[in-house]
């Protein structure tokens, strides 16, 4: 197997994992997992938190995530836009001692940075909230978290409108013995990686050290682009899963808006999403919450 093949084996078989073969429940705790990085680091995915609308790979001990994946449906994007931003919040479903807290970053010299980030999912005021969880931030260095690693975001909501549907890994880097900040001892993480990929097999990585950025201005998305095969990872005891039976992302139908719809002519969640956003049918959005046709996406 070539080392490409590979990787493609193992990106999909983590997708996988953390969206199907956990046997995950709501902020259920979960037996530990033990990954190998490809710099020859072990982590354990302590807890998989699914957030409804993306899961975390959580560390206990560096009170930190280690991946966060979704699929980001180009309808979403844009489709509302909701400016005003909710608080940061603690995760309750973890254990009291592994929680991170907003105060933990006060003077550290570090911002809070999203994971799966508040503008891809600003869609709704439920699914915005979800990226507000600590659980979902970890410590960014400002200059990252302002500029650069924000243009993967809008990458990925480039991609997802271009291709109908996007899966997003986001990985999580730290050394043997990284900085620790706030009075919980957040683990302070020493890179980041993004891979975007489609139904189709096409992907593209891009990696971010946490360091400062000299000059925003200059810095280019394409200068952090990867060969996606130099962020391999597999599992400890990996299962082998054939490729022919994973589900891909399925092709999204074509809507127009030449026609105004009702809730009662439309048969999906997606379709209302788009009526709503691309289409501006506010009539979709009776009690204004970002939520359309209720009876379907509730």
């Amino acid at each position: 197997m070539t080392k490409t093949r590979l990787f493609q084996f193992v990106i999909l078989t983590l997708f996988i994992a953390l969206f199907q073969g956990c046997n995950s429940t709501p902020d259920t705790y979960m037996a530990s997992q033990k990954y190998i990085l490809s710099n020859g680091k072990s982590a354990s995915c302590d807890a998989v938190l699914d957030k409804k609308y993306y899961e975390i790979c959580y560390n206990n001990g560096l009170k930190g995530a280690l991946f966060v994946s979704y699929v980001l449906s180009g309808d979403k994007v844009d489709a509302l836009n909701i400016e005003e931003r909710p608080s940061f919040y603690e995760d309750k479903s973890l254990p009291k001692k592994y929680e991170s807290r907003a105060s933990d970053y006060t003077g550290s010299g570090y911002e809070r940075g999203h994971l799966a980030n508040d503008a891809s999912f600003d869609y709704s005021q439920a699914s915005l909230k979800s990226t507000y969880v600590m659980s979902n931030i970890v410590p960014q260095e400002p200059s990252v978290n302002r500029y650069a690693w924000s243009d993967t975001e809008k990458e990925e909501r480039t991609l997802a409108k271009k291709y109908g549907e996007v899966g997003v890994i986001i990985g999580v880097v730290y050394d043997d013995n990284p900085q620790r900040i706030g009075a919980d001892a957040i683990a302070v993480p020493e890179a980041f990686y993004k891979t975007i990929f489609n139904a189709n097999g096409e992907q593209v990585c891009y990696y971010y050290n946490n360091l400062p950025i000299l000059d925003t201005e200059k810095d280019r998305l394409e200068e952090h682009k990867v060969d996606c095969a130099t962020l391999t990872l597999e599992y400890d005891g990996m299962r082998t899963i054939s490729l022919k039976s994973m589900k891909k992302i399925p092709s999204k139908p074509v809507y127009s808006c030449q026609k105004k719809k009702t809730c009662s002519s439309i048969s999906s969640c997606d379709e209302a999403y788009f009526y709503l956003g691309s289409c501006g049918f506010s009539n979709l959005d009776k009690n204004k919450d970002g939520i359309p046709c209720e009876s379907l996406c509730n």
